[in-house]
C-alpha cells in the first residue's frame, strides 16, 4: 500500500467519513434532526424533489441549530432517506 493511500485513509477516518465518503455525523444529523425526530409519513415525491426540499430545510436548520462543520450534501442525504423511511446507512 502506498504512503498516499495510508494518509488518505487516515484523513477520511479522522473526518468521520465511511468507505463511501459520507460524513457520518452530518448524515446522522440530517437523518435524526431534519424533522425533529418525529415520525413522518413516507414522502411519495421523487428523490430529486425530496432532496430539493431537504436542501431548503438545511438552511433553516443550520440557522436555528448553530451547528458548524456539517457537510451539507450528507445532511441532505440523511434528510431524504428519513423522508422516504429508508433505514439509516449507519
Amino acid at each position: 500500500m502506498s504512503l498516499t493511500a495510508v494518509v488518505l485513509g487516515a484523513a477520511l477516518t479522522a473526518c468521520g467519513h465511511d468507505s463511501n465518503g459520507i460524513d457520518k455525523r452530518s448524515y446522522e444529523l440530517g437523518y435524526g434532526e431534519a424533522f425533529g425526530g418525529a415520525y413522518t409519513e413516507t414522502d411519495s415525491r421523487s428523490r430529486d424533489e425530496i432532496t430539493a426540499s431537504c436542501d431548503d430545510l438545511f438552511h433553516t436548520w443550520g440557522q436555528a441549530s448553530g451547528e458548524q462543520d456539517v457537510v451539507r450534501a450528507d445532511w441532505v442525504e440523511g434528510c431524504a432517506d428519513v423522508a422516504q423511511n429508508k433505514d439509516s446507512r449507519f
